[in-house]
């Protein structure tokens, strides 16, 4: 016998049935949004160390960046990396010159005061945004924090330039929070919604829509013909599986960490933030962060390596002064102790069939390639993480003639979605580096 169907009856089947395409679509890989962080470290580094062995794709790591083996396929080594606006316009000072240019690209801008002592802008300003606060304030993210700025004794020194490495714009440099327990209570107060992502929220409308639809069916059952009810009990199996998948998904690994104390020395503040900007990160606080460790012009010593010279110091010594050169491949290998630590933090962190490494790009910086010379070209540049596949990394990469470092920045913008076609001045951005997102 065959059951014919009234018109609400139908409209129900009907709205089953639209139902359906978008209920399979929660069984799909969540997107998870992408995430730049850039970490600073200063005075340049020791190049005989630091540059891999090998092949773009078959490279070994040498002794400083050898603490970034167990990530090594999640790497881009880059090698031949200018900073090339810092050999142009005002200013003479190369710290003032690097750290001023390093993130933005374009030319230092004099203070009313001028010059001082050894050539400084006393009172002078970067140019214009550094990346990170251009990729921020375009990004519309919609995140608690448009950006955060993590340091660890990255106080001003003596004057502005040689110890900002943030800007908004000419004039607007942003101080870095160096205390971790003003970053949490910042993070973590009481206002702060403990589901950023509504991940919550987002399950319970799935289980209701579900609910519905389920209803629908069951109700739909009752009033059709043997042959159609089979066919009904069979898509409701399927809607099962879909129910659990939906629900099931994963979210955002957002768990509150314990308010930290009072850290004992340079390597506990750092490893407290860099634990901060991890869970930031996560619970999807923010996507764009800076790490400044200290400054340019760092006074930082390092007494757990076993000596007490000023970094510095250390950095202007000749090629010649082996235990000088010793010792500077000793510090530079501990902030890659310390670059593999976060990346660790990371990459244990999943994110659908990655990890949220996979779906952030950490690019370590310095503002100088050697501190004896204090050269912008050739600045170490180290990247990790693929911006959700946009990058192809577990590779080391050597960049012939002059490759401005604008070049580089471009990419990152276009990586993390925006469709700009410079960046900085651009008269030294002759486009994005190709090369990085493809094999």
């Amino acid at each position: 016998m065959k059951f014919r169907l009234d018109r609400r009856t139908m409209l129900k089947a009907a709205g089953a049935a639209i139902s359906l395409p978008w209920l399979e679509a929660f069984g799909q890989a969540t997107t998870f949004p992408k995430r730049l962080v850039i970490m600073f470290t200063a005075n340049g580094t020791i190049f005989n160390e630091w540059n891999p062995t090998g092949t773009v794709t078959n490279f070994a790591l040498k002794r400083i960046l050898a603490p970034l083996n167990p990530f090594k396929s999640k790497l881009l080594v880059l090698n031949g990396i200018d900073c090339e606006s810092a050999n142009h316009g005002p200013g003479s000072n190369g710290h003032d010159l690097s750290m001023g240019h390093l993130l933005t690209g374009t030319e230092l801008v004099p203070g009313p005061q001028g010059a001082g002592d050894f050539g400084h802008l006393v009172d002078g300003s970067a140019g214009g945004p550094s990346i990170d606060q251009y990729i921020a304030s375009r990004l519309n993210a919609g995140t608690r924090f448009q950006s955060l700025e993590f340091g660890v004794r990255a106080q001003n020194i003596f004057m502005p330039l040689p110890s900002r490495l943030v800007y908004r714009g000419q004039f607007q440099p942003v101080q870095p929070e160096n205390d971790p327990r003003r970053m949490f209570d910042r993070l973590f107060g009481t206002n702060v919604n403990l589901d950023p992502n509504g991940a919550q929220r987002l399950k319970t409308k799935r289980q209701l829509a579900l609910d519905r639809v389920n209803a629908d069916f069951t109700a739909l059952g009752r009033t059709v013909g043997v042959e159609d009810k089979k066919r009904l009990d069979a898509h409701a199996q399927s809607l099962v599986e879909i129910e659990r998948r939906a629900l099931t998904l994963p979210t955002f690994s957002c768990t509150v960490p314990t308010r930290p104390g009072a850290p004992a020395d340079f390597r506990a503040e750092g490893q407290l933030q860099m634990d901060l900007l991890h869970r930031a990160l996560a619970c999807d606080l923010t996507r764009v962060a800076t790490f400044q460790w200290s400054t340019a012009q760092a006074g930082t010593t390092f007494p757990w390596l076993g000596f007490p010279e000023y970094h510095h110091e250390l950095s202007h010594a000749g090629d010649s002064d082996a235990p000088a050169t010793e010792k500077l491949i000793k510090i530079n290998e501990w902030y890659a102790q310390q670059f593999a630590y976060l990346l660790g933090k990371l990459d244990s962190t999943p994110e659908g069939a990655g990890t949220l490494l996979d779906n952030t790009c950490v690019v370590w910086v310095n503002e100088l390639s050697k501190g004896n010379t204090h050269s912008h070209n050739n600045i170490p540049v180290v990247m990790a993480g693929g911006l959700g596949g946009y990058f192809k990394t577990g590779r080391y990469l050597n960049f012939p003639g002059t490759v401005p470092h604008n070049n580089l920045f471009l990419s990152l913008i276009q990586g993390m979605g925006l469709t700009p076609t410079t960046f900085g001045n651009p008269a030294y951005c002759s486009g994005p580096l190709s090369v990085l997102s493809t094999a």
